[in-house]
């Protein structure tokens, strides 16, 4: 049996270049030399030779430079959404407004009267906020005299819109007395101010709306002994019931809500109401809530009755204004009678209420009251 054997395999062809007898002549002859070679060779980016140089393509970015650029590409679509695809702006960050630090004492170093610091602190005891402001620029040893707490016991802003740089000046200087008349003042802003205020003790609301009186039911309020509320914008009963109520929020450890806490205002020793829109209800709310109050002024409240009087019997009242109230009788001076403390009636522009009535009423009272004005009654001058 023939055993048949595989075909051999298809030749491999090989190019190869064929050289003419004088070019391989001329090859085997010609042999570059080490200077020729490094001319064909081109130099480096940096002039360096050929053989000293790396292409750029052979060059590796590290792990960073590869995802800087996905990073910066994620942070800016992540800040694009915030700024336009959410409702609620963006809130820049809130700093402490702390007290002014007490200055140490400059020494007179010359003796002009304008460098005496008991001189000058006296002389600025007479000026206005706004004129202190203006002596502090003049030199360094007058701007240390004019941050001397005592300065700015009382401080009055009226009929101006207090900016945010005003709010944190008023809180550093600390006023113990504190006016913002008809000012454009917002709840926020008097909740904020409120709160770095702690030895504040006397503040005038007139003419301010009665939404930004609503800031005194805080937990942070300080306990005010004076609160003038003269014609206070829309201030009603159901208002002034919020403003007298125990505060809606409270400390650790606090019983807000609950009852347990009394209002923030129950140390109160004199109020004013004038001009306001309350009723007889809104006295039932001042005897519950304020009961070291002392003086009241509750004149040209037009919507007051005898019933209103009525309220404040037996209370320690010692100074009532009802001038005005057009709408309360001499039926109010037999209610106004059980004030056991009370030194002093103004019912003036009454015209319900006689002067004998007055006159009447002077006479019974335990305190030796005579009738001033037709209708003022006060204490006897000796």
């Amino acid at each position: 049996m023939q055993h048949k054997l595989p075909p051999p395999p298809p030749p491999s062809f090989v190019k190869t270049e064929v050289l003419s007898d004088s070019e391989a002549k001329n090859e085997s002859q010609h042999i570059k030399s080490e200077d020729e070679i490094k001319m064909e060779v081109p130099p480096g980016p940096d002039g360096l030779e050929g053989e000293m140089w790396e292409p750029a393509a052979k060059k590796r970015r590290s792990s960073e430079d590869d995802d800087a650029p996905k990073k910066h590409a994620l942070r800016a679509h992540l800040a694009l959404q915030l700024t336009h695809h959410t409702a609620k702006p963006l809130k820049k960050p809130l700093y402490p407004i702390r007290p002014m630090p007490p200055v140490a004492p400059v020494t007179n170093q010359t003796n002009a009267p304008w460098f005496d610091r008991t001189a000058m602190l006296r002389v600025f005891a007479k000026l206005t906020p706004h004129e202190l402001c203006v002596c502090a620029l003049v030199c360094k040893s007058w701007s240390e005299f004019t941050t001397d707490p005592k300065l700015w016991r009382n401080m009055s802003f009226v009929q101006i819109r207090v900016s945010a740089a005003q709010l944190s000046g008023i809180a550093r200087r600390q006023p113990t007395n504190l006016g913002l008349e008809w000012c454009h003042l917002a709840r926020r802003q008097l909740t904020w101010l409120l709160a770095r205020l702690p030895a504040l003790r006397s503040l005038s609301l007139a003419g301010s709306p009665a939404e930004a009186a609503l800031a005194l039911r805080s937990s942070t309020c300080p306990p005010l002994t004076t609160l003038d509320l003269s014609f206070a914008r829309c201030l009603d009963d159901a208002k002034l019931r919020g403003i007298l109520a125990p505060p809606e929020n409270s400390r650790p450890g606090g019983g807000a809500g609950t009852g347990a806490e009394p209002s923030r205002l129950a140390a109160l020793n004199v109020l004013r109401l004038p001009g306001t829109d309350i009723t007889d209800v809104a006295m039932r709310y001042v005897v519950q809530a304020l009961p070291k109050l002392s003086e009241l002024d509750a004149s040209s409240c037009a919507r007051l009755t005898d019933a209103g009087a009525a309220q404040l019997a037996h209370h320690g009242l010692q100074k009532l204004s009802l001038a005005g109230c057009r709408m309360l009788t001499e039926g109010a001076l037999d209610h106004l009678a059980r004030c056991p403390n009370l030194i002093r009636l103004d019912l003036r522009h009454v015209p319900l209420v006689s002067t004998q009535a007055m006159i009447k009423f002077a006479a019974s009272s335990k305190h030796n009251l005579s009738v001033r004005d037709v209708r003022l009654a006060e204490l006897r001058k000796t």
